[in-house]
């Protein structure tokens, strides 16, 4: 059973706007079309640019996301315009950090893959999370989902990965160091780290991650016992 589970949720202000902008697109596709068949005057560029803007409008805001935090990992799935499914599955483990989005020029972690596993429909906060994925062949690659969900789900995966859900994106690119291998993976340097940048008490760290540790292995006897 998920521990938390959310799904797309669509802003009446948000749908109106978009949807004046994809009809506004439409109508311009129109006319030319019009102003082809008319007067013979065809000018393909205006075309494929409205086109174009009308598509990515729908591609942005048609798709609907469903979120469950389960045990051992996050699971988005993604409901495309055609009526297909896809499924993503993020192990904790993996998980460097889950962060506010900021907009930046420059970005001390470079990401091979992003997705955008979000509505442009949904206004809730944008999250950024940093993944360090790991590929059955034994490689390695990082990974950046942008999402939106609900105060349920994020408290929920707080609790499971304390001290890497909303923080700054400096504990995130720390953590994805470490999992990258520049920083050596070393517990009292991490809680350092984390003491410092989330300007928590060393003791507030230890008690924490301990707490996560306790709660895992308790929902792992459960588990087990069904």
């Amino acid at each position: 059973m998920s521990l938390a589970v959310d799904t797309t949720k669509r802003n009446k202000k948000y749908t109106i706007v978009y949807t004046i902008v994809a009809l506004f697109c439409i109508a311009l596709f129109v006319v030319n079309i019009v102003r082809y068949y008319y007067f013979g005057v065809l000018d393909p560029v205006a075309l494929f640019f409205y086109a174009m803007i009308a598509w990515i409008v729908y591609l942005r805001c048609k798709p609907t996301y469903d979120i469950y935090v389960e045990r051992k990992f996050l699971k988005i799935v993604k409901h495309t315009v055609f009526g297909t499914t896809k499924v993503y599955e993020i192990p904790y483990r993996e998980i460097a950090g889950i962060f506010s989005y900021q907009p930046k020029l420059m970005r001390t972690i470079k990401f091979r893959y992003s997705y955008r596993l979000n509505s442009a429909l949904d206004a809730r906060t944008l999250w950024t999370l940093a993944w360090r994925r790991q590929f059955e062949g034994g490689s390695e690659a990082n990974v950046r989902i942008y999402f939106k969900a609900s105060k349920q789900v994020i408290d929920a995966l707080s609790e499971k990965m304390p001290n890497r859900v909303n923080v700054p994106e400096e504990m995130a690119d720390f953590n994805m160091l470490v999992k990258e291998g520049v920083i050596v993976n070393n517990k009292n340097i991490v809680q350092k780290a984390e003491s410092q940048i989330l300007e928590k008490p060393l003791e507030q760290i230890e008690a924490e991650e301990k707490a996560a540790s306790d709660n895992g292995g308790k929902e792992t006897g459960k588990a087990a016992d069904k």
